[in-house]
């Protein structure tokens, strides 16, 4: 069996009985002997001294893995555990964070995050990551965004790729692409073999990030082309050759094209018409057959959120407000009632006495004929589509997205590329009392909510 022994009391040349603490020890009911199972490096230490008796304590545990987990667990709690041995721990025993607040385990900040994070690891990263094969700070930024085992796969395998290619991404950057991998959309691929046909589905990752590199150049190449011929000094040297360059234009369309850009580069990996003008052509994308189609999809794509960008930047002229007509055919319009009209006509809410439910919307129709106009034949039905678990759980977790982006954007916007390290560390919490401070402990709240709704969802 292994001992479980490194270097890491090497240069100690003296034992000290005050500092040799309490060995938790198994006994292997098939064998008979001892083993160790917290405190191997001050037993190999004590044997390495001859330091004679050590204060040793039995746990009682029905086979080996379960030794172990005591000991592991006990190793966490001595504050010497890292988020990989907590995850590692709570993996085997098929356990969640609260299992380890429910031992008596208070763990930091960063380790407790980051450990609830990756619990979430595919089986294969997760056993490069305890080997040493994967990077702890790169497993965290894919796992944090990207709950699909498979796509985490794909995404771990084009790390690799640029890693070899000398291309490697920073943390950010990794967590950027996990996200957008989330929230790529799929397509699904028909097509038989030898055993016949079959069914496939795909991510439209790889066509997104083509088609968002594609158009991000053709606004940067827009941005330039018209910075060339917005130059004053340019226009007076070829106006000798009898051209004539239209500043005042230029400049202007100079300016929108860089709106445009930067508008582009704020929205496209956020929910909205930008980047749901690329998803849509992706799996076009996907399908294409030759260069021709490739090159029309990527011209409809870019005319698509040419067209989603005008529309954004084009202010919204609100509409008068006139006369209008209530629900029953009321009519009503602007100072038509005082204020304290309106407090009357809206009624005070009742306060609700113990043993009575919050009132509901509708409630007041309750003894209103009109109702059974309202809803006849609306044909509503009253079958939930999902539990109220379930729906708490999403809530939950679409808080604690918004949370996270938050805090990064912070990070992003004070420590700039550095950001995704800084993370990790003790200045990425912020100053006490700071704007980074309160974005932190916001998604640290947002997280445990969400996970508790997720462990109560899943029962």
């Amino acid at each position: 069996r292994k001992t479980g022994v490194t270097g890491e009391l090497k240069s100690v040349q003296r034992w000290n009985h005050e500092l040799g603490g309490v060995l938790l020890v198994w006994r292997d009911p098939d064998d008979g002997k001892d083993y160790v199972v917290n405190g191997h490096h001050r037993y190999d230490l004590a044997n390495r001294l001859d330091a004679g008796t050590l204060n040793i304590r039995y746990i009682d545990a029905p086979d080996a893995k379960q030794a172990r987990a005591r000991g592991a667990l006990a190793n966490i709690a001595e504050g010497r555990g890292t988020a990989i041995d907590a995850a590692k721990y709570l993996r085997d025993m098929g356990e969640g964070m609260d299992h380890l607040q429910r031992a008596g385990v208070s763990l930091s900040g960063k380790v407790a995050a980051d450990a609830s994070v990756l619990i979430d690891l595919g089986d294969k990263p997760f056993q490069a990551l305890t080997e040493g094969r994967l990077d702890e700070r790169t497993a965290v930024a894919v796992a944090r965004h990207l709950k699909d085992h498979k796509l985490q796969d794909a995404l771990f395998k084009r790390i690799a790729q640029r890693e070899d290619d000398g291309k490697e991404w920073t943390t950010s950057q990794t967590e950027t692409a996990a996200r957008k991998m989330a929230a790529a959309g799929k397509y699904t691929e028909q097509g038989a073999d030898l055993f016949g046909d079959f069914e496939e589905e795909h991510s439209t990752f790889d066509q997104e990030v083509e088609l968002e590199t594609h158009v991000g150049r053709l606004l940067s190449q827009q941005a330039n082309d018209y910075r060339a011929v917005s130059s004053a000094r340019r226009a007076e040297r070829v106006a000798d050759a009898g051209n004539v360059l239209a500043i005042e234009e230029n400049e202007r369309r100079l300016e929108a094209a860089k709106i445009a850009k930067d508008t582009f580069d704020r929205l496209v990996n956020r929910k909205g018409p930008i980047a749901e003008a690329i998803k849509g052509h992706a799996s076009d994308l996907a399908k294409a057959k030759n260069r021709a189609e490739r090159d029309a999809i990527k011209s409809a794509v870019a005319e698509s959120v040419q067209q989603a960008i005008d529309t954004l930047n084009t202010p919204v002229e609100p509409e008068p407000v006139t006369s209008q007509r209530g629900m029953f055919g009321e009519d009503f319009a602007p100072g038509k009632f005082s204020d304290e009209e309106l407090q009357q006509l809206a009624g005070q809410p009742k306060p609700v006495q113990p043993g009575e439910r919050q009132p509901r919307m509708f409630d007041y129709m309750d003894d209103d004929p009109r109702q059974d106009v309202l809803f006849a034949g609306a044909g509503m039905d009253d079958t939930p589509l999902e539990s109220g678990k379930a729906r708490k759980e999403r809530a939950e977790e679409t808080k604690f997205q918004e949370a996270d982006d938050l805090w990064q954007q912070e990070l992003e916007r004070q420590f700039g590329r550095a950001a995704g390290d800084i993370r990790y560390t003790d200045r990425g919490k912020g100053a006490p009392g700071s704007l980074l401070r309160r974005l932190h402990d916001n998604r640290m709240a947002a997280q445990t909510r969400w996970r508790a709704a997720k462990e109560e969802h899943d029962g």
